[in-house]
């Protein structure tokens, strides 16, 4: 317990704008509302507003041609939507959007989505590079995703989820939790936060 006496801690000049607050206008706008870009999904073509509708939503950014992050990702949301149950495609979706506008065309969406079954309410998406490009200045991600050596795409592996209705967005890596954690903080970002009664 610290008493009246007691002198303030003394912040060092290396560390003092940390401790400052950020001016409003210095900081990152929120999302509100994911973009409104057109999508051609393997059922056919739409808009992001239209898909997602009074929804809440999962973004996967992958490509088709992915050796590397996606295919796990992909057998992860899997999980996912076989925790989710019902829910898919009913207040929830999963949209798997292409970052190679280049090579991945309606074929190549269409293939990916038989290759792994997608449920009703996961769709697998292509659009044009502009609309990726405000797509994923909107999500303060890479704009342009680098290849490597061998040809392949180097990319975030990020998943966002969230709500238009709520305007609440998060963002969480892939790789590192368990499908029962992105159910959770799927569910408790499009729902709001609610306790569940014990059984």
């Amino acid at each position: 317990m610290f008493s009246p006496d007691d002198k303030p801690p003394v912040i060092s000049p290396e560390l003092q704008h940390l401790a400052a607050p950020t001016p409003m206008n210095d900081r990152e706008p929120v999302i509100d509302r994911l973009v409104d870009i057109a999508l051609q999904t393997h059922l056919g073509p739409t808009r992001m507003s239209k898909l997602i509708g009074d929804k809440g939503i999962i973004v996967q950014l992958f490509y088709t041609r992915c050796t590397g992050v996606c295919p796990g990702t992909t057998a992860m949301l899997k999980t996912v939507a076989h925790q989710l149950g019902q829910r898919i495609g009913k207040d929830i979706i999963i949209l798997s959007l292409s970052l190679d506008a280049d090579r991945d065309g309606l074929s190549d969406i269409k293939r990916y989505a038989a290759m792994h079954r997608l449920p009703k309410g996961w769709y697998a998406a292509t659009c044009s590079k502009g609309d990726l490009a405000l797509l994923l200045k909107q999500l303060r991600l890479a704009v342009t995703p680098s290849k490597g050596r061998d040809g392949t795409i180097k990319h975030a592996s990020q998943l966002v989820y969230g709500s238009n209705v709520s305007g609440r967005w998060r963002m969480i890596n892939a790789e590192l939790p368990k499908p029962e954690l992105i159910r959770d903080m799927v569910e408790m970002t499009v729902d709001g936060l609610k306790y569940k009664k014990r059984r």
